[in-house]
């Protein structure tokens, strides 16, 4: 199928903009293009895929890394809140950050009226300073997590 696909006239801008943009299908794209159909791309799609993907797994890090800290930080106010969609559905469907995109970071928030009301007050005060030894150690998570993802063109995952 795709050695057919290939060998067709295919308008690969509208290919990126659909995958990438419209769809946020960018990391499944650059997966399955990269395992089934090399030499049959563009080398410039294949390398536009492999920066948005490498792009994306960064913002997903720093996605996951805030939720996180937002988490032990309502954890912390003992307010219960469970993180969904976003990061944490990514390693969920995937096991991996890289395959899906997000734009924000969801929380539900435990129904108690009083637990409501502090989540307002706890999110209007500074956040406090992380200490150096938990950002070295999330740090270093992060970099595990590239080196391990399918959008890593040194991964041994694919």
């Amino acid at each position: 199928m795709i050695d057919l696909l290939s060998s067709s006239d295919i308008d690969w801008n509208y290919f990126l903009k659909l995958a990438v943009e419209r769809h946020r299908l960018t990391g499944s794209v650059y997966k399955n293009l990269k395992i089934h159909a090399t030499g049959l791309v563009p080398d410039s799609v294949c390398e536009y895929l492999k920066q948005q993907c490498q792009k994306n797994a960064y913002q997903m890090m720093h996605k996951a890394a805030e939720l996180v800290r937002l988490t032990t930080l309502f954890t912390e106010a003992g307010i219960r809140v469970l993180p969904y969609k976003g990061p944490v559905l990514a390693i969920q469907l995937f096991g991996d950050l890289s395959m899906r995109r997000s734009g924000d970071l969801d929380a539900l928030p435990s129904r108690r009226h009083q637990e409501l009301k502090q989540n307002c007050n706890l999110l209007k005060h500074p956040v406090p300073k992380v200490h150096p030894d938990v950002l070295m150690a999330q740090h270093q998570q992060q970099s595990r997590l590239v080196q391990s993802s399918p959008c890593n063109p040194h991964s041994t995952s694919s």
